[in-house]
């Protein structure tokens, strides 16, 4: 296997690594676009539930004003007031770890990209070695030519002059 040969084996197989480096990317850039999704859609819940739990309290409120209240009202209001801020955290927590997601999503990609610039940087330098030895390898095949033609034109002249004597 000649030099020349044994680059370009090598620069085929980094350019496979490259286009898996870049698959890689593709499906981390992905990720991070569904995380983000998950964290914006994370957040809405959380908004739309404390914009419903206000409305529900407000209205139970309001619906207690002016009247004498029993004790079993008062705990049932309680209650539900309870249920409404545990459902709070509860959307809270899914918004920590949506969010949680969404940065490991982003390592990943930075790694990913990193792994992808390195492997660009690999090809690009086999790329450049393989011009070289392709132009060396022209040289080389423009020197056996010149020489060939070199040496039929001495074996013609000297096969002439054998012609003349």
């Amino acid at each position: 296997m000649t030099h020349a040969a044994a680059i370009a084996r090598l620069l085929g197989l980094r350019r496979l690594r490259e286009r898996s480096a870049l698959n890689a990317l593709t499906q981390c850039e992905g990720d991070c676009r569904r995380a983000e999704q998950q964290v914006e859609a994370a957040r809405h819940a959380v908004a739309h539930h404390l914009e419903q739990a206000r409305t529900h309290e407000r209205d139970k409120r309001q619906a207690l004003v002016g009247r004498a209240v029993s004790m079993t009202e008062i705990a049932r209001l309680q209650a539900g007031l309870d249920a409404m801020a545990a459902e709070t955290m509860r959307l809270r927590r899914v918004e920590e770890e949506a969010q949680a997601a969404l940065h490991n999503a982003g390592l990943a990609r930075d790694a990913a990209r990193e792994r992808y610039r390195l492997c660009q940087r690999a090809v690009t330098k086999l790329d450049g070695l393989a011009e070289q030895e392709r132009r060396k390898a022209q040289r080389l095949e423009g020197a056996y030519a010149e020489a060939d033609l070199e040496e039929r034109a001495i074996m013609a002249a000297a096969t002439s002059e054998q012609g003349w004597a």
